[in-house]
């Protein structure tokens, strides 16, 4: 960036009798270097002179995302939210998405998860946004016991006679989804998986996605092992349990979760789990594998208003503590940098 400075000021002497605050280049020559610039450098580069302040605007953080392939927020939302006089944080969208290396508002937010157990493993643990665990599962590659065709997915996991889980926990914060999205626009999380037994011997299979608050813990078990008779909560997720026979010659049948939630939540908990009917040694459980999740608006958004989101559950629970502040004024105020969120922005809530 020095290097950059001199040649466009010519130089710093030629700077220092300009001031600090006057850059005499157009603010479109600056834009289209600072959206090939390194990530790290720019929130530096607002505080360097006012001009630069101007061109790293909102506005710009959204084309930066449109050009590395990061998907934003479909229109009809983006309308909806205007009329609010609020704004998405494409910045904020930006940060998490390009360090996490994932794609919230895109067709598949686990697109690059592994479906090998170590692979998998070595991915998660150096994203902050996921979490994954996975026991009794083996990966096949094509799978066995099943008359593959051009239409049949070329790999999978394969369970056998005792329960075979995988879990996977998406922090959407994380993701680059900010809180209060969650709170008052509310998208649908839909899970999508497919499944098929071996031919020769039958199997069970549970797919299941429950939403968590930040600091909420699975409920299903403990060192491991997951609870047979575990089932998410109703208010915030749902779950599709499949049994097959043997000799069943059942095709490859893609399952398709969609859950609502309360406000308050930020992460969601995606389990897997199978086994076979019959209790032979080996892979002769249930397969599964090409598992998708996503976000989806509806194309006419609705906007939860206060009393909507206090008193939806009907059970008499206070809900207005997890609200998260939202953006209810468009204005572009600076972001304070923190050790554990730098571009969380603490902006007041409706009626404050």
């Amino acid at each position: 960036m020095k290097h950059l400075m001199r040649i466009f000021t010519g130089g710093p002497e030629e700077t220092e009798l300009r001031g600090p605050n006057e850059i005499r280049h157009p603010d479109a020559m600056w834009r289209e270097i600072f959206l090939r610039c390194h990530f790290d450098d720019l929130p530096r580069m607002k505080m360097v002179c006012k001009q630069f302040y101007a061109v790293l605007t909102n506005n710009f953080w959204k084309d930066r995302c449109e050009l590395e392939g990061i998907a934003l927020p479909p229109p009809q939302v983006v309308r909806l939210v205007h009329s609010r006089n609020s704004e998405f944080d494409y910045e904020y969208l930006y940060h998490y998405a390009h360090k996490g290396n994932v794609n919230p508002y895109g067709p598949n937010i686990v697109k690059d998860l592994p479906l090998e157990r170590e692979r998998a493993k070595e991915y998660a643990a150096n994203l902050s946004w996921i979490t994954y665990q996975s026991q009794g599962c083996t990966y096949e590659e094509p799978p066995v016991g099943y008359q593959a065709t051009v239409e049949c997915p070329n790999k999978c996991l394969a369970t056998s006679y005792n329960w075979g889980y995988r879990q996977i926990v998406i922090n959407l914060e994380k993701c680059g989804v900010e809180p209060w999205i969650l709170d008052f626009l509310r998208p649908t999380v839909i899970v999508e998986e497919k499944h098929a037994p071996r031919h020769d011997c039958g199997a069970i299979y549970k797919l299941s996605i429950e939403m968590l608050r930040a600091e909420d813990v699975p409920s299903h078990g403990s060192h491991g092992r997951i609870r047979p008779d575990y089932a998410p909560n109703q208010s915030r997720g749902t779950m599709v349990e499949k049994s097959y026979e043997q000799w069943a010659v059942q095709p490859w049948v893609q399952e398709s979760l969609q859950t609502v939630y309360p406000c308050g939540m930020t992460k969601a908990l995606i389990l897997t789990r199978a086994k076979d009917t019959q209790f032979w040694a080996g892979e002769y459980g249930m397969k599964f594998t090409d598992t998708v999740v996503r976000l989806e608006f509806t194309q006419e958004p609705h906007w939860y208003e206060r009393n909507e989101i206090e008193d939806q559950r009907g059970d008499g629970e206070d809900l207005s503590s997890s609200l998260r502040t939202h953006p209810f004024r468009s204005l572009r105020i600076p972001l304070f940098r923190g050790n554990n969120n730098p571009y969380r922005r603490q902006l007041p809530g409706p009626g404050q």
